[in-house]
């Protein structure tokens, strides 16, 4: 039967024997959408949200948007609060030139005031510093991962022992 539809449209083996089953497959899934249950789509209410949105959208704050909303959630506060500033990481104040670090004493917050040295990179000085129980000289920190030697020259002139 395929050697018989190949030659009379002129196509190999191959083709006519994908032609059907892809033939098949329209079928079959004409078939199951037959057998498929044709009930109602659920429908839903956005009313209140569309109202309490061109409330928002006009300036117009409900009184008590709990009632529109119908949660315990109080959005208008929670977009209220909402600052683009603290979006903003906490930034630490660096070290002025001239100010000096003991980089056996300083905690996380203090080594994060080094030029190029953030939060993770303060933690694995102070992990490495409870290894070592203190800093005996400042190549020591070529041990610290994401420490280099243009890290370490860069933050040399501010550490201290």
């Amino acid at each position: 039967m395929i050697r018989k539809l190949s030659r009379k449209f002129s196509l190999t083996g191959h083709e006519t024997a994908a032609l059907l089953i892809m033939l098949g497959f329209v079928l079959g899934g004409m078939l199951l959408s037959g057998f498929k249950e044709r009930g109602d789509s659920p429908s839903f209410d956005y009313s209140g949200e569309e109202e309490l949105f061109r409330q928002l959208a006009e300036g117009d704050y409900p009184q008590n948007n709990k009632e529109i909303i119908g949660g315990d959630i109080d959005s208008l506060s929670v977009v209220s609060e909402f600052n683009k500033d603290n979006l903003k990481k906490n930034k630490t104040e660096k070290l002025v030139s001239g100010q000096k670090l003991n980089i056996n004493t300083a905690d996380l917050e203090e080594l994060c005031r080094l030029p190029g040295i953030g939060e993770k990179t303060a933690q694995k000085i102070i992990r490495l510093r409870s290894r070592l129980g203190s800093f005996s000289s400042v190549n020591q920190l070529l041990s610290v991962q994401g420490i280099g030697e243009k890290k370490l020259e860069q933050i040399k002139p501010y550490l201290s022992f």
